[in-house]
């Protein structure tokens, strides 16, 4: 039912079982969804860590709209169609929120996710709450180094002390300057992997 594209997924297990054991506050957020396995790897690592109670966000705007894959080929069409978002989406919401996450899709660009929710999400549980950190970020949307630095900057701010942001597929861009923009804005390499790099916040 759901599918993941990449690999080293251990990496978040790892990222996951830190913030549970460490009572990491804040939301998760995945951008860029696909067919949702690694949301699910995502949710089920928490899971097992009796980690549930969270919001859960995931970001993405399917729709055939072009998509840069690397820095080394320009922006083509994939299969992220909006059949795809219809055939993922429910069932996720489903699987996701049976864990006891509160989940939350956005169907925008990271972009529009930005510009639309730069003062947090509001999230109704008998008040309303504007919930505005993260504890863990995955970032697996437009693999160009323009679209990963401007994901880099917007969570930067907005990661818990402790936090941490995983990017996906680094091989297709220039990401030592993503790594440099990460080391001088007070976070620490926390984990590395072939096609994956994750970081925590430490001030």
């Amino acid at each position: 039912m759901f599918e993941t594209d990449s690999i080293d997924y251990e990496i978040l297990n790892d990222s996951c079982e830190y913030i549970s054991k460490n009572n990491i506050l804040g939301n998760i957020i995945e951008l860029g969804t696909r067919k949702g396995g690694s949301a699910v790897l995502i949710a089920d690592a928490l899971e097992r860590f009796e980690d549930t109670n969270r919001v859960f966000v995931c970001v993405d705007p399917y729709g055939n709209i072009d998509y840069a894959s690397s820095d080394l080929h320009l922006a083509i069409k994939f299969d992220y169609n909006n059949r795809m978002r219809d055939e993922t989406i429910p069932n996720l919401f489903s699987y996701i929120t049976d864990l006891g996450f509160n989940f939350q899709f956005f169907n925008l660009e990271d972009t529009e996710f930005f510009s639309r929710y730069s003062d947090g999400i509001p999230v109704y549980n008998e008040f309303k709450k504007i919930e505005s950190e993260y504890a863990l970020v995955f970032i697996d949307g437009p693999h160009c180094l323009d679209s990963v630095l401007l994901e880099a900057e917007f969570f930067i701010p907005r990661i818990s002390m402790n936090g941490i942001i995983i990017f996906d597929d680094i091989p297709y861009y220039d990401h030592q300057q993503v790594e440099n923009k990460m080391l001088i804005s007070g976070f620490e390499i926390f984990a590395i992997s072939k096609h994956k790099k994750a970081y925590k916040r430490v001030n």
